[in-house]
């Protein structure tokens, strides 16, 4: 069973996003930490992340700020999460 770790940090605007944009999967965070997700249900909480992300995370030229600097590195780590669970690393 492969775990993601998070920093407080990223736990913090994790829970944020969450909230923001899919409520009912809030109970499912405490499970991400330890392996219990599918990796459809980590991308549907990636997908919280990056409509925050398309919300608040550019600059009025679409470059991120820095908020989006922070999402964007969040929305990677639950992407690697997903890509390297998959058996044998296939896509």
């Amino acid at each position: 069973m492969k775990i993601i770790k998070l920093k407080e940090e990223e736990r913090t605007l994790l829970f944020y996003c969450v909230q923001a944009h899919r409520p009912k999967l809030l109970q499912k965070i405490s499970q991400l930490e330890k392996g219990l997700l599918s990796n459809d249900t980590v991308n549907e909480i990636r997908g919280a992340v990056t409509d925050e992300l398309t919300d608040r995370g550019f600059k009025s030229d679409w470059e991120p700020n820095e908020y989006g600097i922070k999402l964007e590195n969040l929305i990677d780590k639950l992407g690697n999460f997903i890509i390297t669970s998959r058996p044998n690393n296939k896509l």
